[in-house]
């Protein structure tokens, strides 16, 4: 096919059916940002950072002093995106920072739809079936739900390429290919390393599925394969790898916190059948959603009745019309599928229990009817960094693009006299079913304290003003350096640091703040905002100085040191 059918095609029909789904964000592209949770500030800051630390300072990303001020800190655990911070740098001296950080998200709609019809059409060779099946992928209520404020995780679009990719690998293994695959890992890691480990498990399948079908479980390590195997293992080793790496020995060195429950972030047995928050008539069926989970944000995973019906029916005839490695596809899909419920099994909103629960590895009321995944927790200590198993339905999503496309391919094939009144409705209810809630916008407008601090001379700032997601946000626009700082994970030493400024906080030792941590400047009103810090949050604030005050309006006060 050429290049209109295969690229150009596909980019026009997901970027107007993106804006088709939410025409109020082409009228806001300039002027909001396109999300409206709270972790959509921090992945302001990751872009602003990423090409600060690349184009200013002259140095890699994973580590900042910007934060954390004057020791700063790691940001090998932080939802960093550095892909999508190198994304935006060819486009901000072009664009606004709301500009790019939008045309970011468009990107990952766009691209995650290109990327998922090219592996639906390779595992189907249907091409209108595989339209659909990168629309079922791209524009899932777990794309959405992610796109109000998760930048990291909209960014899949490198999910698809990187298994189409290890899949021709292993079919014909050479070094082009090898370097290929390679390379898109590289892409996912630096997207989201919960999408890292999930190539790594759905590649190692499928090299098992390939190893028990050629009956030698060595075949990419024999000659004359061993060469492309290198090709693959070298360059992998050296990006993805390293980083993974470096990854685990910061948590066995100096370890993480701030990781998630994942007996808080599991996912409903009944979720993927059932209409979520991101759906667009939510209210008409909350009784159904709401009580399957505690943060119901996080387990909008549904993924269509219309389309489990349409993937029933591509099973049903795949003798007729064949899925290429459809056992491999089940396999995932199940996997995925059983992992995704986390620790143990939620049904209607009830944790199913055995027994009584017991304490162990430092957690109370463990429930003894464990699922696989608490297996994997206990076994495996570096996944513990992972702690949120809903997130893992984007295989399982992925599964039934690939099987919507063989749907439509079968149907629209058959023989049977009403396939194309049945096609069209078909198209009808997984339209219905797929359609989102209008998509949050955020205003960018910022306080007027921000604007004092920017033009201030160069010094580092303790904000007590603002919250965490916002403190970063404020910085992307005065850029002195802060005290504390809202990242994903924090290194315990990083935390100690914190509790013992927040303690000669609350003692009001400003002078001594000043020597010891070098802040030129505090910001601060009676009550400090939610900063994120034990201890510290929405507690009173001991009074400062009157002489240090250099600026003063709305309750917020910014004193010199």
């Amino acid at each position: 096919m050429s290049v209109v059918t295969i690229w150009c095609v596909p980019a026009a029909l997901y970027f107007v059916a993106f804006f088709a789904l939410n025409p109020h964000l082409l009228g806001a592209f300039s002027t909001h940002y396109f999300f409206g949770g709270a972790d959509g500030y921090q992945n302001i800051w990751n872009l602003w950072w990423v090409n600060q630390a690349l184009t200013q300072l002259g140095t890699h990303p994973w580590f900042t002093i910007f934060l954390h001020y004057p020791a700063g800190s790691t940001l090998i655990g932080h939802t960093l995106n550095p892909f999508n911070g190198l994304l935006a740098i060819p486009l901000l001296p072009f664009l606004t920072l709301i500009q790019a950080y939008n045309a970011i998200v468009v990107f990952s709609f766009v691209t995650g739809g290109m990327t998922a019809f090219w592996l639906c059409r390779a595992m189907t060779g249907a091409y209108a079936g595989s339209l659909l099946g990168g629309a079922v992928f791209t524009f899932s209520s777990y794309h959405f739900m992610h796109a109000d404020g998760h930048l990291q995780l909209t960014a899949l679009e490198w999910l698809p390429l990187f298994l189409l990719c290890w899949i021709r690998f292993c079919e014909q293994p050479v070094k082009g290919r090898g370097l290929a695959a390679a390379a898109v890992l590289w892409l996912v890691a630096l997207c989201d390393l919960y999408y890292f480990a999930y190539c790594v498990f759905a590649g190692a399948m499928f090299y098992l599925w390939t190893a028990r079908a050629r009956r030698d479980w060595w075949f990419l390590f024999r000659q004359p394969t061993l060469g492309a195997t290198l090709a693959f293992l070298v360059p992998a080793s050296l990006t993805s790898g390293a980083l993974v790496a470096v990854l685990i020995y910061q948590h066995a060195t100096d370890p993480l916190t701030g990781t998630h429950s994942p007996r808080d972030l599991s996912m409903d047995l009944l979720s993927p059948f059932v209409w979520g928050y991101y759906w667009r008539y939510r209210d008409a069926v909350q009784p159904l959603w709401f009580p399957l989970a505690k943060y119901v944000t996080e387990a909008s995973v549904y993924l269509g009745l219309s389309v489990v019906a349409l993937s029933i029916y591509a099973w049903r005839q795949r003798a007729r019309v064949p899925i290429a490695n459809l056992g491999f596809w089940m396999i995932v899909a199940a996997f995925f599928g059983v992992m995704s419920l986390g620790p143990n099994l939620r049904v209607g909103g009830f944790e199913l229990r055995l027994g009584p629960g017991i304490t162990m590895m430092g957690h109370d009321d463990v429930n003894l009817l464990v699922l696989p995944y608490a297996v994997l927790w206990l076994v495996f200590p570096p996944w513990r960094l992972a702690g949120v198993p809903v997130r893992m339905m984007i295989m399982v999503q992925l599964v039934v693009a690939i099987m919507a496309a063989g749907g439509i391919q079968a149907l629209m094939t058959s023989t049977w006299r009403w396939r194309r009144p049945a096609l069209a409705l078909l198209l009808a209810w997984i339209v219905f079913d797929y359609l989102p809630i209008p998509a949050r916008l955020t205003d960018p407008a910022m306080p007027p304290y921000v604007s004092a601090l920017r033009d201030l001379p160069r010094g580092a700032v303790l904000d007590l003003a603002s919250n965490g997601p916002l403190a970063l946000y404020y910085q992307t626009a005065h850029e002195h350096p802060i005290g504390f700082g809202y990242i994903s994970r924090t290194p315990t030493s990083v935390d100690a640091v914190d509790q013992a400024l927040a303690g000669l906080i609350l003692r009001g030792e400003w002078d001594r703040i000043a020597a010891e941590y070098h802040f030129t400047y505090v910001v601060k009103r009676d009550y400090a905002a939610e900063v994120m810090v034990r201890g510290l949050n929405q507690a009173p604030l001991p009074e400062i100085d009157a002489s240090r005050l250099i600026y003063s309006a709305d309750g917020v006060a910014i004193y010199r040191f």
